[in-house]
């Protein structure tokens, strides 16, 4: 099952340390790894649909002192439900009322009445179980 690191704090820190390790977790998470930072209206996501201990933007982002926020959101993934790709790797953002949205999630998520769009205003990009979370009502716009 997928892994996320979620961090917030009450000044801009760097999260090196912590990613550093959590990279790791890929041994049985090898389907992509990402890492979402958050300003309070904009998200910053990285992502790789491949194994976060054998990535050369991982290992940058880990000796990168100056790459700091006061929220990350990481998950390294085990695909279940969609193929390898950089659209199925999380986090992913969508916009909301003029702010980023950012979502990560583990095990599957289960939609009664999947839909392609929500009032045309939203379109899912990847075939995870995941863009459906947007879809539903207490999500839109």
């Amino acid at each position: 099952m997928c892994q996320l690191l979620a961090l917030t704090f009450d000044e801009r820190v760097t999260t090196s340390l912590s990613f550093r390790g959590f990279r790791h977790r890929s041994d049985c998470n090898p389907h992509g790894w990402g890492l979402a930072t958050f300003d309070g209206h904009n998200a910053s996501i990285v992502k790789e649909p491949c194994r976060a201990d054998e990535s050369d933007e991982v290992e940058s982002i880990v000796n990168n002192h100056n790459l700091s926020s006061k929220i990350f959101v990481g998950h390294v993934r085990h695909g279940n439900i969609g193929g390898i790709s950089q659209q199925n790797t999380h986090p992913f953002v969508q916009k909301l009322r003029g702010m980023d949205l950012v979502l990560a999630h583990n095990g599957t998520l289960k939609s009664d009445q999947p839909k392609s769009h929500v009032d045309g205003r939203y379109k899912p990009d990847g075939t995870t179980d995941s863009p459906s979370l947007a879809e539903r009502p207490h999500f839109r716009a």
